[in-house]
This record gives C-alpha cells, sequence and structure tokens, in this order.
C-alpha cells in the first residue's frame, strides 16, 4: 500500500469534521487509512506500507507545533503542508516501531516530480513553478514500485528513501515520545 495523497492549498478551510484541510489531506487520510486497515495489514505476509513525503531539502524547517498541529492558527499552505508531510515521517517511523514483532514494513520516500494535481489548489506563484517543473515529470513513481517488489528491500521497515533510493538518515533523529505523541493526537481527531 502507497499513501501517496497530497496537495498544497493556498488558503486555510476546515473540513465539515473540523479539520484544517492541508491537514486533512496531506496527514490524516493517510493515518486513518492505515490504522483502519492495519489488521488486515498484520494479516498478510510480505504487506509493505509505504508513505510518500517530499524532497528531503523541505524539511530543513519543518517541525510539530503540539500547539497548532493542523496549522490553523498561522496558516501559510506551503509551511502547513511541509508540517504536514514532516508529520507523515513520524507517523512512519512510528508505525514501524509498532509493527517490529510482525511481518508488515512501513517505510517513507520521496517520490521525485511525478505528474499530478498537487499544485492545483495552490497560489499562482507554486503553479508557475510547477509549469518550470513539467520537463521532469514522469508518469510513476520508480522508488515505490522498487519498494513494493525488491527483495533487497524485503525486511526494511522505518528508513527514508529518496528518488535515487538511497536511505536519507532521518530515522537516526527520530524520537520516539514525539511518534507516539502524534500518533495519540491524531487518535482523538479521528475518533479512532
Amino acid at each position: 500500500m502507497a499513501n501517496c495523497a497530497g496537495t498544497i492549498f493556498g488558503e486555510k478551510k476546515m473540513t465539515a469534521e473540523g479539520i484544517e484541510r492541508t491537514f486533512t489531506v496531506n496527514y490524516m487520510s493517510n493515518f486513518w487509512l492505515t490504522t483502519n486497515l492495519l489488521d488486515i495489514l498484520k494479516e498478510k505476509w510480505r504487506i509493505k506500507n509505504h508513505y510518500g513525503c517530499w524532497q528531503s531539502h523541505f524539511f530543513k524547517n519543518a517541525k510539530l507545533n503540539f500547539d497548532d498541529l493542523q496549522s490553523v492558527e498561522k496558516f501559510n499552505g506551503l509551511t502547513a503542508t511541509s508540517n504536514a508531510m514532516f508529520a507523515r515521517l513520524f507517523f512512519t517511523f512510528e508505525l514501524a516501531r509498532r509493527l517490529e514483532e510482525t511481518k508488515v514494513t512501513a517505510n517513507a520516500f520521496n517520490p521525485g516530480v511525478i505528474k499530478s494535481k498537487l499544485l492545483a489548489g495552490s497560489a499562482w506563484y507554486l503553479k508557475l513553478l510547477g509549469v518550470l517543473y513539467k520537463p521532469f515529470e514522469k508518469d510513476i513513481c520508480d522508488v515505490s514500485t522498487w519498494l513494493s517488489t525488491s527483495d533487497e528491500v524485503q525486511n526494511v521497515s522505518g528508513r527514508f528513501f529518496d528518488k535515487d533510493r538511497e536511505i536519507v538518515p532521518f530515522h537516526e533523529k527520530f524520537d520516539a515520545a514525539i511518534g507516539k505523541r502524534l500518533w495519540t493526537m491524531c487518535e482523538q481527531i479521528s475518533g479512532n
């Protein structure tokens, strides 16, 4: 299973459930889908969970602000998206930790530049940037396919892969307490 839903919105908007939509699409959708399918995933022998994130340099200034996890108080579309993707990394590493005694793996990856509607709801200047990236777009995400099919990473879990398949060592900086706190908060938000 590859969770790659993502978008950038130019303005803050709350869903009917009272969750900011950037956080909903970029993080909560992944959390909700995975946690609701977890028992089914555990029944399978070689299931791999993959979470598409952004390029690693976007995480340089990202942070998890537990007082404003959804970036509602001071909304900026790009910052809200970066922070939600950063939360996705913590979710992936926490999920991998929780699945250590199973045959299920959980890894994060940078999908690279792929044809998508990621910037459809974003500000005009980001759409312009998207036009500049058009020549580099791919039809498929090679790293997700590789993670799903390669025996080389069959038992690898809790790692971040970039588009060149090299492991980016974010897992070494993972703070389990933050992962647990994020998981608990998101259970409360989702009602799980």
